[in-house]
């Protein structure tokens, strides 16, 4: 399996803010508020920063059918990673470790917005710093 990481496309924006909302509810920890609450507040920011330039999305997908997405890794322009996600049946075949090293390259210290299960994986790559207001900035 070939993949390759390649920028975001408008027919991506559906998947991406979809899953990147739903995974991340499901995913946080401590109290939230009710899940349609926190479905149309944060898909109002990110259309809203996409639409201000403030965020890069790139896919993962297989080389040949750049239609079918395994994952997302979506940066601000001071390379925060925001959120990256992976399609359960592609997990542990490196698409995250593929999205991050395309943006982050030489870097061994982030910072991330999002603080999800999955970043037990990221600190195994990287050394984490968290600020949710890297995001709501």
């Amino acid at each position: 399996m070939k993949v390759l990481i390649r920028p975001f496309k408008p027919e991506d924006a559906n998947f991406i803010i979809s899953t990147w909302i739903k995974s991340s509810y499901s995913n946080a920890t401590g109290y939230r508020e009710k899940q349609s609450t926190y479905h149309k507040g944060l898909e109002h920011l990110i259309k809203k920063k996409y639409e201000a330039g403030e965020l890069m999305p790139y896919v993962a997908c297989l080389e040949g059918d750049e239609d079918l997405l395994l994952g997302f890794a979506v940066y601000g322009n001071d390379y925060t990673l925001h959120y990256c996600y992976t399609k359960e049946a592609f997990k542990r075949q490196g698409i995250c470790k593929a999205l991050l090293s395309f943006m982050l390259r030489n870097k061994t210290e982030i910072t991330v917005s999002f603080w999800t299960k999955d970043i037990a994986f990221i600190k195994k790559l990287y050394k984490v710093n968290y600020n949710r207001f890297k995001f709501f900035n």
